[in-house]
């Protein structure tokens, strides 16, 4: 796997500001760890980068595992951005996943 394959941005990617916005709705009442603006300004870059590579990479050897891998790098950055619960974040993040689906839907139809 070359790295111009590893870094291509493909119509799939699209779910990767569609879930944040999502998230971002259902985090705003969460408590924000010390140095919020800065851990995000630290987070984003790095997620957005990790959101694309990790994907390419995992879907180059299995199929089907594309946004359950965003989804889970979008997990742990709500982890490293907030200081609720493990169980909370997970809530948050699984509710953002349902309305982000729902929305796709919706838009599809």
């Amino acid at each position: 796997m070359t790295l111009k394959e590893i870094f291509s941005i493909g119509l799939y990617h699209g779910y990767i500001p569609q879930i944040l916005l999502a998230e971002a709705l259902f985090t705003l009442k969460l408590r924000r760890r010390d140095n919020f603006p800065g851990r995000l300004l630290m987070g984003l870059p790095v997620y957005l980068v990790m959101s694309v590579a990790v994907p390419n990479i995992v879907a180059h050897y299995v199929s089907g595992w594309f946004s359950i891998t965003i989804f889970a790098l979008s997990l742990i950055l709500c982890c490293f951005l907030f200081e609720n619960s493990f169980t909370d974040i997970l809530f948050c993040c699984v509710c953002a996943q349902l309305t982000q689906n729902l929305s796709y839907n919706v838009e599809n139809l």
